[in-house]
């Protein structure tokens, strides 16, 4: 569950905690805190620890006497039969680990995962991506202006379609005359940085259209741009494209397609 939920502040200041009584024989936090709460780790874990049983009583593993449970719990048991109790743990641990992992993958929702419901978030913040394509953290972009975050957290797109569209509502606030990148802001000071491809505006505005100008209000979806692909590659131009929140927001990148802002914003990305 801390590996599942790694992403979740709350569900961490439990289960990490937990997971560490637990291993030193206090099971209560993570029995109550963590198992029963979701019971689906619960039962994983008794599949687990009656694997490990199995083993250790086909081997005939004993103990002087009924010691602490946990890692410590091997101080109990007969120095002969010490190696086969610990290859017993290790079953323990890695069919219910494993266990966990894939039920909690199908079981685990969003809330649960990254700690919001997205549901919360569809009325305010909820944006899609303006590019499609392949999703690439903002630090691998080979221009240090975008990898440093000097301009803002953000993403890159490894681009598979042309069409540039506005990532939400609002209003046009940067062109630039060679139509390779676009200022967005919308009502709640979200400003959005588009730039497209790297090295661009050495083009000169070839390759692009532009379908707005500075000003223009736009609607969620509009398209705003186009790039062609093809001409933008036989110019020896990268076509990976930054998408910046010049508004400073921290950007997470999550499973599912999903990026999270520090500020609680889920984005998706279409």
């Amino acid at each position: 569950m801390v590996i599942l939920q790694k992403k979740n502040d709350r569900a961490q200041q439990v289960s990490i905690p937990a997971c560490i009584s637990c291993y030193l024989g206090v099971t209560e936090p993570a029995l109550f805190g963590v198992n029963l709460k979701y019971m689906f780790p619960f039962v994983c874990g008794m599949i687990g620890s009656a694997c490990a049983a199995t083993f250790s009583v086909a081997n005939g593993v004993m103990a002087t006497s009924i010691g602490v449970g946990g890692i410590p719990g091997i101080l109990s048991i007969f120095p002969q039969y010490m190696l086969q109790f610990a290859i017993a743990m290790i079953i323990a641990i890695v069919v219910s680990f494993t266990l966990t992992y894939i039920v909690g993958k199908k079981r685990l929702t969003d809330e649960d995962l990254y700690g919001e419901s997205i549901e919360d978030t569809k009325d305010t913040e909820l944006f899609i991506s303006p590019l499609q394509g392949q999703i690439i953290p903002i630090t691998e972009v080979q221009d240090q202006v975008f990898s440093t975050k000097m301009m803002g957290d953000g993403f890159a797109v490894d681009l598979t379609d042309g069409n540039v569209v506005a990532p939400f509502s609002g209003e046009i606030v940067m062109t630039f005359p060679t139509k390779h990148a676009y200022g967005i802001r919308n009502d709640d000071g979200l400003e959005v940085l588009i730039h497209l491809g790297m090295d661009t505006v050495e083009l000169n505005g070839e390759g692009f259209e532009s379908y707005v100008e500075m000003g223009d209000k736009v609607k969620q979806g509009q398209k705003i741009a186009k790039v062609d692909i093809d001409f933008i590659k036989s110019k020896g131009k990268s076509i990976v494209s930054p998408v910046v929140f010049t508004s400073k927001h921290e950007v997470t990148l999550l499973e599912n397609n999903l990026i999270k802002t520090k500020q609680k914003q889920i984005i998706e990305i279409m």
